[in-house]
């Protein structure tokens, strides 16, 4: 499965950090847009059980309107290394919320970013 390669790829103290969070945290790839990694907070918040976040897209959590403008950023400054903004999401139950979230670019692999809400 292509998730679990991916997710593999992520060094043990990134896994570490994101699991020791309090508040909601995932990492997705920015080649597939795939999540391959999630805190509890984060699928809590999301109202997913277990590790129902692992696998899913981005395009699932995120409303279309916000989602190309990410994807037009993270293509038109490749090179740094942060998103800050506002984004409207979208949880299992259908509810959507506004959430303001921090996206950071990791050093290695660099097409991995780790987000978090602020």
């Amino acid at each position: 499965m292509k998730v679990m390669v991916q997710a593999e790829s992520i060094s043990k103290l990134m896994q570490y950090q994101l699991h020791e969070r309090v508040y909601p945290s995932w990492v997705f790839d920015e080649s597939t847009l795939l999540i391959i990694d999630a805190n509890q907070s984060a699928q809590d918040f999301c109202n997913y059980e277990g590790n129902e976040l692992i696998g899913l897209s981005i395009t699932e959590l995120w409303k279309d309107e916000d989602l190309s403008d990410i994807i037009h950023d993270l293509e038109m400054h490749s090179s740094e290394r942060s998103f800050y903004g506002n984004l409207k999401h979208t949880k299992k139950n259908g509810e959507e919320v506004i959430m303001r979230v921090r996206a950071t670019r990791q050093l290695n692999p660099k097409t991995l970013w780790e987000v978090h809400l602020v």
